[in-house]
Formats: structure tokens, C-alpha cells, sequence
């Protein structure tokens, strides 16, 4: 069984929006505690990631779209790394979920 090819462009076009929308504001969520800086590390990632994937993208002749995702998600991975370097989670701790205590 063969797949409709409007139905293939429709799935890539989705994940391109998707890693678009989400990759900027999880770089922004990572790195902000307040809504307000959130939006603006979210805005910046998102503009930066567009002028380095248009460069990349013209410099290398390829896709524009996918390289603009690409950066962005790429940022996305270097501000989750560098979080969990700058910061690891520490074993135990947290809330119980049972009885909603925190728990040492």
C-alpha cells in the first residue's frame, strides 16, 4: 500500500512547524524562570536559529526550512546539555507523589 504524496509533504511540513514553535521556547523554558524571560530567550533563540539556518542554508545550498529547524533544535540540545552540566539533579528529593510531602 502506497501513501498519498500530499499526505508525506503534509507530515514533514507539520514536524518543520512543530520543531519550530517548540524548539525556541523549550531553549527559553530551560534557561528562564519567569514567563516574561522566557518569551524574550524564546524570541532571541527563534531569530537566531532563523539568520544562522538562512545563512547555512545559502551558504551550503540547501534546504531553508529544514536548516532553520535544524539550528534550532541543535541549540535547543546544546542549552539542555549545558543546563544538566551546569547544574545534575540530585538523587532523591523532590515531592512524593502519595502524600505530596517533600521528601529530603
Amino acid at each position: 500500500m502506497t501513501k498519498n504524496p500530499l499526505s508525506i509533504v503534509v507530515g514533514v511540513v507539520l514536524l518543520l512547524v512543530f520543531g519550530m514553535l517548540l524548539a525556541p521556547a523549550a531553549s527559553g523554558a530551560l534557561l528562564a524562570n519567569r514567563i516574561s524571560s522566557m518569551m524574550v530567550i524564546g524570541t532571541l533563540v527563534g531569530s537566531l536559529s532563523t539568520y544562522l539556518g538562512l545563512l547555512a542554508s545559502y551558504w551550503f545550498d540547501i534546504a531553508a526550512s529544514a536548516t532553520i529547524v535544524l539550528v534550532a533544535v541543535t541549540i535547543f540540545f546544546a542549552v539542555l546539555a549545558l543546563t544538566n552540566l551546569r547544574a545534575p539533579r540530585q538523587p532523591g528529593g523532590g515531592t512524593d507523589p502519595a502524600t505530596g510531602e517533600t521528601v529530603a
